[in-house]
């Protein structure tokens, strides 16, 4: 027995299809701005090595991750008209089906580090106003 659980499987099959749902949004041109910055915030939270809680924490550093990112996802779909959500959910199981879009990680490489100057930014341009 390999020790994987039905649980974790189911796990890293919702990950997956929920980093899939993120993508396809980001690329779907369908979609208004609050609901992209939502999911480029989600995407770099992901991808980002810093966390809320650091992984090395052993339990407690997932945890952050099995609560934000459900959250994202959550406001995500409560924006989202009815119409609009099921065709994003159409396309990211096609997208899955495909796997020719592969979660276009080459943008992730611009995201997370673009995302972190910016927060950087606006933490140096705070903390010099006061």
């Amino acid at each position: 027995m390999s020790g994987v659980t039905k649980l974790q499987r189911k796990i890293v099959k919702l990950l997956k299809y929920y980093g899939f749902f993120l993508s396809t949004i980001i690329s779907s041109r369908e979609v208004g701005w609050r609901i992209l910055f939502i999911s480029y915030i989600a995407l770099s939270y992901i991808a980002s090595p810093i966390d809320l809680i650091p992984d090395f924490i052993p339990i407690l550093g997932f945890i952050d991750e099995f609560l934000v990112i459900p959250l994202f996802i959550w406001i995500i779909q409560l924006l989202l008209n009815p119409s609009r959500k099921l065709s994003i959910k159409k396309q990211t199981l096609k997208s899955i089906r495909d796997r020719h879009q592969i979660m276009k990680t080459k943008l992730m490489y611009i995201i997370v580090p673009v995302t972190w100057l910016i927060f950087g930014a606006c933490t140096s341009y705070y903390l010099v106003r006061n």
